[in-house]
């Protein structure tokens, strides 16, 4: 019984690194709002992109810029 529940977090860990290359693979970003919402907040995000766990990308350099946080960096600190 031990063995089948092994294989299935292999399995389950093997589908979240495949969804993570294909958002990589296609360029799939999520807003500042919608990153905050998942990894737990504004300031969570912030220390997570200064410390380089999460890309971040601001193509303008105006202060209401628009922020785009890389979507397969996000999925490893997503809490529920």
């Amino acid at each position: 019984m031990m063995y089948q529940g092994a294989l299935y977090k292999k399995d389950a860990q093997y589908q979240l690194e495949l969804i993570k290359v294909t958002f990589n693979k296609h360029n799939i970003y999520f807003s500042k709002r919608q990153a905050a919402k998942l990894v737990g907040g504004e300031t969570r995000l912030e220390k997570l992109i200064i410390s380089g766990k999460i890309r971040m990308d601001k193509p303008t350099a105006k202060q209401n810029g628009k922020w785009f946080c890389n979507a397969s960096d996000l999925l490893d600190f997503i809490r529920l």
